[in-house]
């Protein structure tokens, strides 16, 4: 299978070409999808018309409202509720965004997050060629939205269901999602639970009608409980700690995965130069809150 029908803009305001596009070789974290459904919107319809950025030149595959199951899968994938998608799973997907971001975690505007990938524009003789729906098969690029989005949905679970009152002395680390998604549940919380509370039967845990999950959350990371792994170059790092303080906060190196020494150093570097924190906010992030959260020494 080296490659598929696509039914494909060749010239605007002309019939589509079907034509054998080529599959690419699926990159790390990649899906290839087995395309079963696809809406077309007037975005697609524009784009037909004419070019809608100085970015779109033909040949393009357009559709970017897909459905379909997942033929092939490059490593591990999750879904938004951090479950893992596999082969023959039935999907569907969107324009996606860094999740990490101001824009994406603060503003909430994901449609300008600077990283946001999108399809349906383009060019189909250039890797990895299949970003359109209106294909037989469609690349479905790695993304950050997993692992953000998953987090907070598992951190409001816990919460809500009480984990924290059942267990009075575990410690939960929240990895891999950076820290914009804290901030995004916090607001949430504080938005939503005046209006949108759960009922909880007497003698049950969880969070109820006359407690402010928000502040659980703060309480949680000044007894110890709560924490976050981080990234040096995290945009929204001041601000958090502004918020939540710094105690929740692990420096995480990912050492020695997709990262080597000089990478590492790199990264400690601009960290220990930043104007925009404390030297006691650096000692946290890089040292104090790992001893605290392992108990090391052993």
């Amino acid at each position: 299978m080296e490659t598929c029908r696509a039914a494909v803009i060749t010239e605007h305001n002309k019939p589509l070409t079907i034509q054998q596009v080529q599959i690419p070789n699926l990159d790390p974290g990649s899906l290839l999808v087995k395309i079963t459904a696809s809406t077309l919107c007037g975005t697609d319809v524009h784009r037909w018309h004419g070019p809608l950025s100085e970015g779109d030149t033909l040949p393009i595959i357009t559709g970017h409202e897909p459905c379909g199951y997942v033929e092939d899968i490059a490593g591990e994938r999750t879904d938004i509720l951090g479950n893992p998608v596999k082969r023959g799973d039935r999907i569907v997907w969107s324009y996606v965004a860094c999740g990490s971001c101001y824009y994406c975690a603060v503003a909430l505007q994901p449609c300008i997050c600077p990283g946001r990938a999108s399809w349906g524009h383009n060019r189909s003789d250039e890797h990895p060629y299949l970003l359109g729906s209106c294909a037989e098969y469609m690349y479905v690029p790695v993304h950050a939205l997993g692992h953000p989005w998953g987090l907070t949905i598992s951190c409001a679970d816990i919460l809500y269901n009480g984990i924290f009152e059942r267990f009075p002395r575990v410690r939960i680390a929240f990895l891999e999602g950076g820290i914009a998604w804290l901030l995004l549940l916090l607001e949430r919380l504080h938005a939503s639970h005046e209006t949108h509370f759960q009922y909880i039967p007497e003698g049950e845990f969880g969070v109820r009608e006359e407690q402010d999950p928000a502040k659980q959350i703060r309480q949680l990371i000044k007894d110890g409980r709560l924490y976050l792994g981080v990234e040096t170059e995290e945009l929204t790092m001041p601000f958090a700690i502004k918020t939540v303080g710094n105690k929740p906060f692990l420096y995480s190196s990912d050492f020695p995965h997709e990262v080597t020494h000089e990478s590492c150093k790199h990264d400690l570097g601009e960290l220990m130069e930043s104007g925009e924190i404390s030297d006691d906010d650096k000692a946290a992030l890089l040292c104090r809150n790992a001893e605290t959260f392992y108990k090391l020494p052993l």
